[in-house]
């Protein structure tokens, strides 16, 4: 991929993360604990980034039911990552940094614990 394509696919993705309804996301996570966003990417790029499970450059596999975590592979894929997977990475980073730190100073502020498993 040329240096100009994934400048391109970095401008792209950032604007579409950009565009995204910040405000009703973080209201999302404040009342139910998660957000879904609307669609990002379309069916040919989801195609493109599902075709690299089995074709892409990856640092390690993990074989799930040799770990007895059920059945199936995680894979980590080595540096540098594809074009789309940086982009997607870089540009959520900011957005969900504000998030965790408004969460943060949420809990300092009321005297709860941040965010922990509770037994039940």
């Amino acid at each position: 991929m040329s240096a100009a394509t994934a400048i391109s696919i970095t401008a792209d993705i950032r604007r579409r993360v950009d565009g995204l309804d910040w405000t009703e996301l973080n209201q999302q996570l404040d009342t139910v604990g998660h957000a879904i966003t609307p669609v990002l990417l379309d069916a040919d790029e989801c195609a493109q980034l599902a075709g690299l499970f089995e074709d892409g450059n990856f640092r390690s596999t993990i074989d799930m039911a040799r770990h007895r975590f059920g059945d199936g592979r995680y894979r980590y894929f080595d540096h540098p990552l594809p074009a789309m997977i940086q982009a997607l990475r870089t540009s959520f980073y900011g957005h969900l940094a504000n998030v965790a730190t408004a969460g943060r100073r949420s809990c300092v502020a009321t005297g709860r614990p941040g965010l922990r498993h509770m037994k039940t």
